[in-house]
């Protein structure tokens, strides 16, 4: 798997963030870190959460593709049918080839855990500046 980060980010400032992850302390530090960019951030603990969200407001989904009940690239599809173009980057800890492969097919930014501030800063504003999916 390769990471989609630029050589440098544009500020975060005022960019609304939605980051789905299961793992409370993942996604507090998460929040913390999109926080401490400039980031206004709302938080769900998992796919159906992340669903039951009205979607207008966030510019990104920042989301752990191994969820409970659904695989983050799932949401994706099911966010992006819901709002066409909304900028997903993916992340995970998990390294199988099984994984790899299907990050790469779904053609979405990845982001490899564990990040830096500084990498996931990246990430996200290379995410949010990718043109729109046809």
């Amino acid at each position: 798997m390769t990471s989609s980060v630029p050589r440098s980010a544009a500020p975060l400032t005022g960019a609304h963030v939605l980051v789905v992850e299961d793992d409370r302390a993942v996604r507090e530090m998460a929040c913390h870190l999109l926080a401490g960019a400039g980031c206004a951030v709302v938080a769900a603990g998992s796919a159906e959460e992340a669903q039951e969200l009205e979607l207008a407001p966030f510019d990104l989904v920042f989301c752990d593709v191994m969820l409970p009940g659904a695989s983050g690239i799932d949401l994706a599809a099911a966010l992006g049918e819901r709002r066409p173009g909304l900028p997903v980057l993916l992340t995970s800890g998990q390294r199988d080839a099984d994984l790899r492969g299907a990050v790469e097919a779904s053609g979405l930014p990845f982001l490899p855990k564990p990040y830096t501030a500084e990498a996931l800063q990246l990430a996200v504003a290379s995410a949010l500046d990718r043109p729109a999916p046809a």
